[in-house]
C-alpha cells in the first residue's frame, strides 16, 4: 500500500489519520482458503443410484397404468357413441326415411 502525505503543518491531521489507516491495513493478513466439496462415498453413490432407478421404474408404471386408464374410457366412450348412434338411427327410422348409415362398425342390437 501506497499512503501520501503532506510535509505541510497545515495537513497534520490527515497525514496522521493516513499513516494510521496505513498501519491498520498492514496488519491485515489475509488467508485464502480453496472450497472443498464433501467427497460422497461409493456406497453413497450406489444407494442414490439405486434410489433413482426406482423412482424411475415407478414412473414408467404409472405411465403404462394411465395408458390402460385411457384405453379403458376410449372404449367406454366409443361404446357411449355407438349406443348414441344407434338412438339417432331408431329416432330417424321412427321420424321417417332412414338417414344414410353410418361409416362406423357398431352393431345396433
Amino acid at each position: 500500500m501506497i499512503a501520501c502525505i503532506s510535509p505541510a503543518d497545515l495537513n497534520y491531521e490527515e497525514t496522521l489519520s493516513t499513516l494510521r489507516y496505513a498501519d491498520a491495513a498492514k496488519r491485515i493478513k489475509t488467508r485464502a482458503i480453496v472450497n472443498q466439496t464433501s467427497d460422497i462415498s461409493a456406497l453413497e453413490l450406489e444407494m442414490l443410484r439405486k434410489q433413482l432407478r426406482e423412482l424411475e421404474e415407478k414412473v414408467k408404471e404409472s405411465e403404462a397404468l394411465k395408458g390402460r386408464e385411457l384405453q379403458r374410457d376410449v372404449e367406454i366412450w366409443r361404446s357411449g357413441v355407438g349406443k348414441l348412434e344407434c338412438l339417432v338411427k331408431e329416432i330417424g327410422e321412427a321420424a321417417g326415411p332412414s338417414p344414410p348409415e353410418p361409416r362406423g362398425h357398431w352393431f345396433c342390437g
